[in-house]
């Protein structure tokens, strides 16, 4: 049976801090003691990319404090509490369901999170998504979290991605109840906690922010602990080493994607809740030669109990501005896909959810990046 979650309001103050700071570091560029604003050239996606971690501590610093800063912090340093945090009203309200242009029609089904889909909403959407205040505010809730909003790598051109569901291009994928285990997942799972190149962590939160829910679908998080503490010794044993190959991109010749050897479980002490995990069945390449009969008998053990366990595991319906903070080494995430039509007012029937990624502080790379003059 599926616990209910119950979630965290952010008061109007902290609300009205947020919004007051957003729009103040949107104009300033994040700089205390500017005074004009910055023109950005019309490249503030750019920008913000290469200036994310600075947006989030200008506004978290004044905006986020108290019992909810504390909550935030503890995702990260408390080993005994829940991996999440449900925000209600943490994010600015985006009502832009009669704003949509993006392209439902039946050819783009097979592609319905297609780039085409997403700037076209994003082109279309209100100020706040447009003028860069919903992301700052983002960047503002991981950091909070003592974590650092960055792009996953020196290419990427954004600090986020889009997904997209429209319940009537879903119809041909996955089904409630089948193949549950290739949608609980762990972000960046081809990289580690505890690796010291900041351009090889795993990031250590993971934001879901919610533009928009029409069709009230639900996501579902699943405690890694619960998972791990049903495997064997012999099973565990196996995922700690370091045998099993990853991959970091989507190509239809598999040899063009890079690929890492990684353990999936690590940690120390005898308490599951301080192990981490890092696993995503859609990236492991369980059928290579390289990785023993033992160690693919424990991934598959692995996939058997998070299908077990996670059809228990808790839904959360996001509404329009909420926030979902997950820690992303102790905590799986997945998506219910519709396999049926719905009709919803207002229109069109769509979830979009905004997914950050939060990865951890590196002393080096901070002091680099407050160094490195992206302001000038």
């Amino acid at each position: 049976m599926a616990t209910a979650l119950v979630p965290t309001y952010v008061p109007v103050r902290t609300q009205w801090r947020l919004a007051v700071r957003a729009w103040r570091a949107r104009w300033s560029a994040a700089e205390e003691w500017r005074f004009w604003p910055r023109n950005y050239h019309g490249e503030f996606d750019r920008y913000f990319a290469e200036n994310a971690y600075e947006f989030g501590e200008f506004v978290a610093h004044r905006a986020i404090n108290g019992d909810l800063g504390r909550s935030l912090r503890r995702l990260t340093e408390d080993h005994e509490g829940e991996p999440w945090l449900w925000l209600r009203g943490a994010l600015p309200h985006c009502v832009v369901p009669f704003r949509l242009a993006a392209d439902f029609s039946r050819a783009a089904q097979s592609h319905p999170v297609s780039p085409k889909n997403v700037d076209s909403l994003v082109g279309r959407s209100r100020a706040f998504i447009r003028n860069g205040r919903f992301d700052i505010t983002a960047a503002a809730i991981v950091a909070a979290a003592a974590a650092e909003l960055r792009k996953k790598n020196a290419t990427d051109q954004r600090v986020r991605q889009d997904y997209l569901t429209d319940c009537d291009s879903e119809t041909c994928t996955f089904r409630e109840g089948r193949d549950l285990w290739l949608r609980f997942r762990q972000a960046t799972p081809e990289f580690v906690p505890d690796d010291v190149r900041p351009d090889k962590v795993a990031a250590g939160i993971l934001l879901v922010a919610c533009v928009e829910n029409t069709i009230r679908d639900p996501v579902y998080v699943l405690r890694a602990a619960d998972v791990l503490r049903e495997l064997d010794a012999d099973t565990l044993c196996e995922l700690r080493k370091k045998q099993f190959e990853f991959v970091d991109g989507w190509a239809l010749d598999m040899s063009e994607v890079n690929r890492h050897h990684k353990s999936i479980v690590g940690g120390g002490g005898d308490d599951p809740r301080r192990w981490w995990l890092s696993f995503d069945a859609n990236r492991i390449a369980i059928r290579s030669d390289k990785t023993s009969e033992s160690g693919l008998r424990a991934v598959g053990r692995l996939m058997q109990q998070i299908e077990r366990i996670g059809r228990t595991a808790a839904p959360i319906t996001l509404r329009r501005g909420d926030a979902l903070v997950i820690n992303n080494y102790r905590a799986f995430l997945r998506r219910k896909e519709r396999d049926h039509f719905v009709l919803t007012w207002p229109w069109p029937a769509i979830r979009w959810l905004r997914v950050y990624y939060g990865f951890p502080k590196e002393h080096g790379h901070q002091a680099a990046h407050h160094g490195s003059g992206a302001k000038g």
